[in-house]
């Protein structure tokens, strides 16, 4: 009995920064014309690195550990940095960091209620990590959009959403 692989669907990006700019496709670099080609799971695991690197200063996204949400609890009590940043997420976030051992947190605004984002579920659900990254993306007034790579269609000059 021969086995049998899937082969994974490979997709082009395509990133709106801002409100008003237009989509952008992912190219092997600034010169290049030439489409970057991955899986779904590649792209998402690109952003949200990229996203966990930017946000280390203004911490819009954080990979929070158990200990350090114990930690935070232990020594701040109910004036803790977490449940300032959750408010009413909280208790979710709480459940999530204890069964699974870290939670993502995506602060959206300073002044609003941050998320909670199961971190098991953004490295094993495409769909759940979709969800993050749309949300980074959201943040700036961004979009981010994946076509099924077509070598014909994918090519030098084509611009996403434009028929």
């Amino acid at each position: 009995m021969s086995e049998v692989q899937e082969v994974s669907k490979r997709f082009v990006c395509f990133v709106k920064r801002r409100a008003g700019s237009k989509f952008v496709a992912y190219t092997h670099s600034d010169a290049s014309r030439t489409f970057v080609v991955k899986t779904l799971r590649e792209f998402l695991d690109h952003d949200i690195s990229m996203w966990f690197e930017a946000g280390k200063e203004d911490k819009v996204l954080m990979k929070v550990s158990f200990d350090q949400f114990v930690a935070d609890v232990d020594t701040s009590g109910m004036n803790s940095k977490y449940a300032g940043l959750l408010g009413w997420d909280y208790s979710s976030a709480a459940r999530l960091v204890e069964s699974e051992g870290w939670v993502f947190i995506l602060t959206i605004h300073p002044r609003f209620q941050s998320r909670a984002f199961s971190y098991r579920q953004v490295c094993e659900d495409d769909d759940y990590a979709l969800e993050l990254v749309r949300q980074l993306w959201a943040l700036r007034g961004g979009e981010i959009a994946f076509e099924e790579h077509d070598p014909g269609k994918h090519v030098a000059g084509y611009k996403f959403g434009v028929e």
